[in-house]
């Protein structure tokens, strides 16, 4: 999830298509960290990886966020 590209909304619309597939896909989303490359962006903002996990869970059960220990979430 890169801040100021990916919205909450894009979310959902994958979510929404897999979950009419199989709402049992797995669906992993990472949480951005800059390391070599868009350096100048920050890492996801809690608020955005929390609006977009709520956005996947309306159609899919199985959602997950990785990297979490960038938010100390884990």
């Amino acid at each position: 999830m890169i801040p100021g590209y990916i919205k909450d909304k894009e979310i959902g619309a994958i979510a929404q298509f897999l979950g009419e597939l199989n709402e049992n896909i797995p669906y992993s989303m990472l949480v951005f960290h800059p390391d070599s490359f868009l350096s100048d962006l920050p890492i996801t903002p809690r608020q955005q990886v929390e609006n977009c996990f709520l956005e996947a869970k309306k159609y899919l059960k199985n959602v997950h966020i990785g990297n979490q220990h960038l938010l100390q979430l884990s």
